[in-house]
């Protein structure tokens, strides 16, 4: 990793911010790497990442309506996730080198994006706070391939998720992403003050959360990382048909929360913490990690999964 800006490091973000790329008006640039071989270029690829709920744009000052079954308005106070192992496929199946830049959200190394949708920091009370709304690719030769179809899972990987030394790095550095070197990384916090509240038997609370985190981690505490894979790392990709990138026009990716959210009362939790943290036998959790394609092991041991997920889509 070669950059160090600390956009994200505790306890305040850079006040830099990325502007998200309307959709077709991405940017790209080519080079040409062998001027003997002019089919030989590198493209830097913008890919909009876009998080609404419903139509509304997410951000600090964004109020989010139609929230669930109760059909509650919120607000956002953390909105934020990890992607890796992104792939672009051609109309015949075969996938793109693609490998990506190495910018402030960016690891190269480790094939890592942070996204941060959160435009203010102290849960979007305080001064302006880094954004990232886009994916940065280095393309081989784009112009030769009819991209029709995009990949990447949502998470992060073993090694990076459980490894201290990474904390140092930019894209891993924030507490706010932190739960222990045991259970890793929060690797989606989609946290929203629904307006009328939460009542879960007769206990008030103000945030629903959403935190997307490894499961089942062995190791001798919550301070030592585990040597062998998690039994529910929560670890989902994402494959996307009828997208379409090119030198002039590149399709958005969007992840709607008020998909993630429909099917369940946020102002009457029905047991667990606040809200869905991933936890086995949590009753929001079924339906909450359903909508991203992950199965869920119920209080009764039951394992269920919702069906293919539904939260992220493509947008022309």
């Amino acid at each position: 990793m070669k950059t160090t800006l600390n956009y994200l490091s505790y306890p305040l973000l850079a006040s830099m911010a990325f502007g998200l790329v309307a959709c077709g008006g991405s940017s790209t640039s080519t080079d040409t790497t062998d001027t003997a071989a002019a089919e030989d270029t590198t493209t830097t690829l913008t890919i909009p990442y876009a998080a609404r709920s419903g139509s509304t744009d997410i951000s600090c000052d964004a109020t989010l309506t139609g929230l669930g079954t109760s059909d509650d308005s919120g607000k956002v106070k953390y909105f934020a996730y990890f992607i890796h192992d992104i792939e672009l496929v051609d109309n015949n199946g075969t996938a793109v080198s693609a490998t990506l830049a190495d910018t402030d959200f960016q690891d190269p190394d480790n094939g890592v994006v942070f996204f941060n949708y959160r435009d203010k920091d102290a849960t979007c009370g305080g001064s302006a706070e880094a954004t990232n709304k886009q994916v940065k690719l280095d393309v081989k030769n784009l112009g030769s391939h009819t991209i029709n179809k995009i990949r990447f899972k949502v998470g992060l990987p073993f090694s990076v998720n459980h490894n201290s030394a990474l904390n140092t790095q930019t894209e891993y550095a924030s507490s706010d992403y932190y739960w222990n070197w045991q259970g890793g990384r929060k690797m989606m916090r989609l946290d929203v003050a629904p307006t009328n509240g939460i009542v879960q038997s007769g206990n008030a609370g103000t945030v629903w959360n959403f935190h997307l985190g490894s499961i089942g981690c062995t190791s001798a505490d919550a301070t030592t990382a585990p040597t062998a894979a998690c039994s529910s790392p929560n670890v989902v990709q994402m494959e996307l048909d009828n997208f379409a990138a090119s030198d002039t026009a590149v399709d958005t990716i969007v992840f709607d929360y008020q998909k993630l959210i429909a099917g369940v009362d946020m102002n009457n939790d029905q047991g667990g913490k606040f809200g869905c943290m991933s936890f086995p036998g949590d009753p929001e959790c079924t339906s909450m990690l359903g909508k991203l394609g992950l199965t869920y092991t119920q209080a009764t041991g039951a394992t269920v999964n919702d069906g293919t997920q539904t939260v992220f889509s493509v947008e022309k």
